[in-house]
């Protein structure tokens, strides 16, 4: 099984298996919760430092991943220094940051690239799964982790739980059933993650916004 990720293990779960398609969720919430998983992923690897709502670059020097050091690269340009700022900044860029996530996932035997012509003009790539293994041992990583409360749970996992848990992707985890027994759980470990809850937060701010402007227009 080759290594994945945090970005990589989130986009993973968001694609459906069979068309490579992205899965119905909450607006821009992929957006965010990649980057969220970005920003992660560079703390991970000690380029970034995160201290309360704050984030300083602690290491400029590339990661030799495409995701992380365009993100690296992003937060050096915009001279961000809180962390909502630099969400938002990262999101900024969701298309780009899908695309490269998927190309490293496609180089690793994970997804598989199909292209099909359209009325011979316009060209469609879509990136069904290859290789089922990586996600599957994901999800069967944080059901553990969900299930098991005397277990230490490890920063990385703390994290992603709450990312699938802003895309609302626990459906992929778990039955109907067993969402209602968990929920108190991964809502728990959600609100005790930074990097989870400032996701959420930009999050409601945008619905809030989309909101007004509805109400304001009479839509």
């Amino acid at each position: 099984m080759v290594p994945l990720t945090l970005a990589e293990q989130l986009l993973l779960l968001a694609l459906d298996d069979e068309t490579g398609k992205l899965l119905p969720l909450p607006d821009r919430a992929l957006d965010y919760a990649l980057a969220g998983a970005v920003l992660a992923d560079l703390t991970r690897v000690g380029r970034v430092s995160v201290s309360r709502d704050n984030i300083e670059i602690s290491d400029t020097t590339p990661v030799e991943s495409k995701p992380e050091d365009f993100g690296l690269l992003d937060l050096i340009q915009a001279d961000v220094s809180n962390l909502r700022g630099a969400l938002t900044h990262l999101a900024g860029d969701a298309h780009g940051l899908r695309m490269r996530l998927t190309e490293q996932l496609v180089e690793k035997g994970v997804l598989r690239e199909e292209n099909k012509e359209f009325l011979w003009v316009f060209h469609l790539s879509r990136y069904p799964l290859a290789d089922p293994t990586s996600e599957n041992a994901v999800k069967q990583r944080l059901r553990n982790r969900i299930r098991m409360k005397d277990i230490p749970m490890n920063e990385k996992d703390h994290v992603l739980i709450s990312l699938v848990h802003v895309c609302q992707l626990e459906f992929l985890l778990f039955s109907e059933d067993e969402r209602k027994t968990y929920a108190d759980r991964i809502q728990d470990i959600s609100k005790h993650d930074r990097i989870g809850h400032a996701v959420m937060e930009c999050l409601e701010e945008i619905q809030k916004a989309i909101l007004e402007i509805r109400t304001y227009s009479g839509m």
